[in-house]
């Protein structure tokens, strides 16, 4: 569920991407270039299925600062390769000074996979069939993906726990 109170309004985060953008903006050009590699807001590019297709620039909120800021500064003009790589590795914008956001690390199936394992849940995947899981005794599967995997063993942990007789 979303915590809106954790962001701002709607018109709060156009102005502030139109200011971003504007920031952005070389001396002398009319649209703005991502702040990392230079690529320029609505650049045509050609897809993966042949159509070219419009390259947007995201407002990437800087690491570090306020989460509700309305200051420009305190947010990047990036491409979304740029913006994903500045969210996702703590040392991948060399040059950018900001704190990594945990929020944002990677997790990684085989972490996911060793965390369950430490406290008596044990999935693991088979090729070309899918995700299975057991825990105590109970077991099920195939599941599409680990995520799937985990969220059905709780489901089902969930409902056997619930039926149980005190006695």
């Amino acid at each position: 569920m979303m915590k809106w109170e954790l962001y701002l309004t709607r018109r709060e985060w156009r102005e502030l991407q139109a200011a971003v953008r504007e920031r952005a903006t070389p001396p002398g050009e009319k649209k703005p270039r991502c702040e990392k590699c230079g690529l320029v807001h609505g650049t045509l590019k050609r897809n993966k299925q042949g159509y070219m297709v419009p390259k947007w620039l995201d407002t990437a909120h800087k690491h570090g600062a306020p989460l509700k800021s309305k200051d420009p500064n305190d947010y990047y003009a990036f491409c979304r390769r740029c913006h994903t790589k500045y969210d996702r590795t703590p040392e991948g914008m060399e040059g950018l000074i900001g704190r990594y956001r945990d929020g944002y690390a990677v997790t990684t199936t085989d972490v996911l996979v060793s965390a369950l394992s430490a406290v008596g849940l044990e999935v693991w995947g088979v090729v070309n069939e899918g995700w299975y899981w057991q825990f105590e005794g109970t077991e099920g599967g195939p599941e599409e993906t680990p995520a799937l995997a985990v969220a059905a063993a709780v489901a089902k942990i969930k409902r056997l726990s619930s039926c149980q007789v005190l006695v």
